[in-house]
């Protein structure tokens, strides 16, 4: 079953001192680069959801959102709009410890349900998980309704909620902070 990738890199960046956090460099390349690469060798093609162009340099098609301050629910509406596959591996662009192990763990289960999320320590992952495109008009409708929790619309759709242990917490960190920028530089080293 064909897949695409899909990048969401459309955040404000807001305690990163508007700094987009899938620009910053980590190791030498930008974070969002760590991202592509692990998807790279699971997924048939890549999109990247971002109101930014400077997302074009890696060469990949850049969409930007059809709603404006909806947050990953918007993206998640942008980017299965602009899928021509029913599966789809949503990524947060600022997650650059997450690996093509992990992606082929997700995409395993991909039959299983509309919606399949990693668990990890009791906490949802819906930024490193599968929508798929048949679940596009449920999602129009919670923006349409201002219900922009993601946890909401897994609540909702037939979903699987994937134990975790399959899975290492550390991989799932993401970079939001500069003290959290400092950690993922120094695990990283």
């Amino acid at each position: 079953m064909k897949t695409t990738g899909i990048i969401l890199a459309g955040g404000e960046s807001s305690r990163m001192n508007f700094i987009d956090k899938g620009l910053i460099e980590i190791s030498g390349k930008p974070c969002v680069f760590h991202v592509i690469e692990a998807l790279k060798p699971t997924v048939d093609s890549i999109i990247i959801i971002s109101n930014n162009t400077d997302y074009e340099q890696f060469g990949y098609d850049v969409y930007p959102d059809y709603y404006l301050k909806k947050g990953p629910m918007g993206g998640i509406f942008s980017g299965l709009s602009r899928s021509t596959t029913e599966t789809n591996l949503f990524v947060a662009c600022d997650m650059p410890m997450l690996s093509s192990e992990v992606f082929s763990k997700i995409l395993k289960q991909s039959d299983s349900a509309e919606v399949i999320v990693p668990i990890i320590n009791n906490r949802y992952q819906p930024l490193c998980a599968i929508y798929k495109k048949s679940i596009l008009n449920k999602v129009n409708q919670s923006i349409l309704a201002d219900k922009l929790k993601l946890r909401f619309l897994i609540d909702e759709s037939d979903s699987l909620l994937l134990d975790d242990s399959l899975f290492n917490e550390e991989l799932f960190f993401n970079v939001n902070t500069p003290k959290e920028l400092e950690h993922i530089k120094l695990s990283a080293s």
